[in-house]
């Protein structure tokens, strides 16, 4: 089966796909990495680096036929601040896409957040049709983005299904799964959103360090929170399932309290009681649970691990991890190459100016050695002032060069002062004027042709870089079709309904020679019925035989078979002849032939 994953590079789906692939389908991701990071899968899936909004999909489309498609909702995916504008258009792009290409079933993965909080237990557990109450940008999302899916599988007779997923966690998001923590989650972990099954970790992570854990919420708050190897396997059931389609739930039905979750820690970690502070401000009691009985009933799947062992799971992750894989000297050392690059960035910086001020050197001792220093040099009516700002511009840019400009009229200004002339009458001196006018010009005119010149030059860069990044996605997908393409071409040719085939077996019996004829039959007979036990007959020469001849039989019959065959004493036999017609052994006659 071919299964397509849109938004699967994060923690829910990097799971989800290494399920498939366990259960040895194939599958595809969508998603966008920055700087083209490939997904941590490896080779063992298909993986296009795409937003999910771009145009550039339907070519996944057409270079696959998918069974699947699962659109994960931003929501799941705490690994940053979700743009939920651009979440929405992603799932826009991807369900017409599956509509378009009669995908048989498209999957959308949305949050609990869509249900609300009930402050009143008599409302729970939320069902499939409880009122939905979203009071966050999350829930009311995910709530547009089902009437979107649903709305378009009603036009398109595609089959549509929605979960609803309950607050999911597991080890991997605590030890550091780089690929689905950003920096930006791990610095604000104290935010309770920024980590997929927030609360767990947050708590965990704080009570390793014998940190307080303060919440902006009330510790008797609960949750329905469901361990990411169930929530998986839920999903899996639901999608493996045929026939299924509308919402379903995919959570535990069980609520955790905050103050549950600090009392299983406090029994697990071997630290000081773990507990928990809430903020000045009096807050509500928020409740959630979720009920998973259509689950159930459906597909007969239960969750195996209940809060106690998921979280005892997590912390021994974290210590079989070499405790929390050392953020932070992960954080030390991205500093310390930072800090480095910074360095060296300075360092050029400084020797670009050495540079410049000793060039300047070089051509005031060519342009007033001979004043200064009492030094015969040869005439000239060449400016080297001039030449200096242009190799000043055209070595180190823009901006050394506007250093060279007013570092030349400097010394020209110093230099006619040092001569004698006194301000008053350098002012009122045309020359002096225009000698300053054209270094002036000379250093902003270079100046500015060399930054233009850069600058094209690095936007033809990018464009390059745009476009092989375009012909690299291209090329992938020709290398995939053409993959698909020999595939077909191998089972339409060896097919055993292919002409090839039929035209192997034709040959079988294209002689003229009758005895080659009856043993091409013979052949061609075995491999159409798939059997190994085929014999000729043949009638005799006048209407009244009542006997048939062998002429032929397959060399696994050997003698098995009679030499000779009366048909008064085998009807069925008599019955092929007379009524030209076949005959089918429905009995299970052992003494007769399953055809005739």
């Amino acid at each position: 089966m071919k299964v397509l994953i849109a938004g699967g590079c994060n923690y829910l789906g990097f799971h989800i796909s290494k399920k498939f692939i366990e259960e040895k389908h194939e599958v595809s991701v969508i998603d966008s990495l920055p700087g083209g990071k490939k997904s941590v899968l490896g080779s063992k899936h298909k993986f296009y680096n795409l937003k999910l909004q771009d145009a550039e999909c339907r070519k996944v489309f057409e270079s696959a036929v998918f069974d699947i498609v699962i659109f994960i909702s931003g929501t799941l995916d705490r690994k940053n601040d979700s743009n939920n504008n651009t979440d929405m258009r992603g799932v826009v792009n991807i369900a017409k896409l599956s509509s378009d290409f009669k995908v048989k079933k498209f999957i959308l993965l949305t949050s609990a957040e869509i249900y609300g909080d009930a402050a009143d237990p008599k409302n729970l557990p939320f069902t499939e049709s409880s009122k939905l109450n979203p009071a966050t940008p999350d829930g009311m999302g995910d709530n547009v983005r089902e009437c979107f899916a649903i709305k378009i599988g009603i036009l398109s007779k595609m089959p549509v299904l929605c979960l609803r997923i309950s607050d999911f966690y597991g080890p991997s998001i605590i030890s550091g799964s780089s690929s689905y923590l950003s920096e930006a989650a791990i610095k604000n972990a104290n935010n309770l959103k920024e980590i997929s099954g927030g609360n767990i970790s947050f708590f965990i992570n704080n009570a390793l360090k014998n940190k307080k854990i303060i919440i902006n919420e009330n510790p008797e708050s609960s949750r329905d929170y469901i361990y990411i190897d169930d929530a998986v396997n839920a999903i899996y059931r639901i999608l493996t399932a045929r026939g299924l389609s509308g919402i379903f739930n995919v959570s535990t039905q069980t609520e955790t309290s905050f103050n549950k979750i600090a009392e299983i820690l406090s029994g697990i970690i071997e630290s000081k009681p773990v507990k928990i502070e809430k903020n000045k401000k009096p807050v509500i009691v928020s409740r959630k649970c979720i009920s998973n009985k259509t689950l159930k009933d459906a597909t007969g799947w239960k969750p195996a691990t209940d809060i106690e062992n998921g979280i005892k799971k997590c912390v021994e992750a974290i210590y079989g991890a070499e405790q929390n894989i050392k953020k932070a000297g992960r954080k030390a050392v991205a500093k310390e190459k930072n800090s480095q690059k910074g360095a060296r960035s300075a360092g050029r910086a400084v020797l670009t100016v050495f540079e410049n001020l000793l060039l300047f050197a070089v051509f005031a001792f060519l342009q007033w050695g001979k004043i200064l220093f009492n030094i015969n040099l040869p005439d000239t009516v060449i400016d080297y002032s001039i030449i200096y700002i242009i190799i000043a511009a055209v070595v180190w840019g823009q901006v050394q060069a506007y250093m060279a400009m007013f570092l030349a009229s400097a010394l020209f200004i110093a230099m006619s002062i040092f001569t004698g002339t006194d301000i008053i009458t350098f002012i009122y001196t045309p020359e002096n004027l225009v000698t300053l006018a054209i270094y002036l010009l000379v250093g902003i005119i270079t100046g500015y042709a060399i930054e233009r010149r850069n600058r094209e030059i690095e936007s033809r860069e990018i464009a390059f870089d745009a476009l092989g990044g375009k012909y690299s996605f291209l090329l992938d997908i020709y290398n995939q079709t053409r993959l698909i393409k020999v595939e077909l071409e191998n089972q339409i040719i060896n097919t055993e309904d292919s002409f090839s085939a039929i035209y192997e077996t034709i040959q079988k019996v294209d002689s003229l020679e009758i005895e080659a004829v009856y043993s091409g039959a013979i052949a061609a007979i075995e491999k159409i019925l798939k059997t190994d036990s085929v014999s000729i007959y043949v009638t005799g020469s006048s209407e009244d035989s009542k006997f048939l001849r062998l002429k032929a039989r397959s060399s696994a019959l050997g003698d098995s078979v009679p030499n000779s065959i009366n048909t008064n004493e085998k009807p069925y036999f008599g019955e092929v002849i007379q009524g030209r017609c076949n005959y089918v052994n429905r009995d299970f006659n052992p003494d007769a032939p399953l055809i005739i």
